[in-house]
């Protein structure tokens, strides 16, 4: 598994992709943070645009994994001897570390930015609590790559999921909900800047990320790779 893995960040490191939609999240990110940094510190306001901006995060998972599918990466390396539990851990650990390094590093960009601009603190703290919940957040797009097989219907249907849950955060009640949702947990921090009944929200995440973590293998190891 460890030659899978050094393909995949040679791969990875030598594409324009994840440069590109961290670039465009940075950008994004900017124009919505300034709507908050008068009431908000500015890496509290980050975690505004993170919630809304993780049809970005679709990207990534249809480029690392359903578009490997499209041009028979994964099939090869399946014929060639690895075995789908390898190929799995190589392409979902990738995957699951760029993803949340674009969210993780647009925190601490924000973060370093306002400790430049308005002196403040930058709170290594939260955006360690955060990364469960960001964690939980990329497993969806991930699952649907691994079920559609497809760049195009992981990109699809991975938007169809980021609507349905984004158009949760604005029912009635949701404050109450919250907790049971990751994207969720996003809307929790940035409203109060700090975690309320962290260890649910942990258990929440873990939770939620091992269910579409064994999702997304489970489709892997049922599909058919001709």
């Amino acid at each position: 598994m460890t030659k899978l893995i050094r393909a995949e960040v040679y791969k990875l490191t030598h594409s324009l992709y994840p440069w590109g939609i961290w670039l465009a999240y940075l950008a994004f990110s900017a124009v919505l943070v300034r709507d908050h940094t008068g009431e908000f510190t500015y890496l509290r306001s980050a975690l505004y645009p993170i919630t809304f901006l993780q049809f970005l995060i679709v990207g990534i998972a249809a480029v690392c994994i359903g578009n490997e599918f499209n041009n028979r990466v994964i099939q090869g390396y399946v014929s060639s001897g690895h075995s789908r539990a390898a190929v799995f851990c190589a392409k979902s650990l990738i995957y699951s570390v760029s993803a949340l390094m674009i969210n993780e590093l647009t925190l601490l960009f924000f973060g370093i930015q306002g400790w430049m601009v308005s002196g403040e603190s930058i709170d290594a703290g939260l955006m360690i609590r955060l990364a469960p919940s960001l964690l939980a957040m990329n497993m969806v797009p991930m699952f649907v790559a691994f079920l559609t097989k497809s760049s195009g219907k992981a990109m699809g249907f991975g938007f169809l999921a980021y609507a349905l849950q984004v158009a949760s955060l604005n029912t009635p009640g949701i404050t109450e909900r919250a907790v049971y949702l990751p994207y969720g947990h996003m809307f929790i921090a940035f409203r109060d800047g700090a975690f309320s009944h962290y260890p649910v929200i942990l258990a929440v995440d873990i939770v939620w990320s091992l269910v579409f973590l064994t999702g997304s293998y489970l489709a892997f190891r049922r599909s058919d790779l001709k």
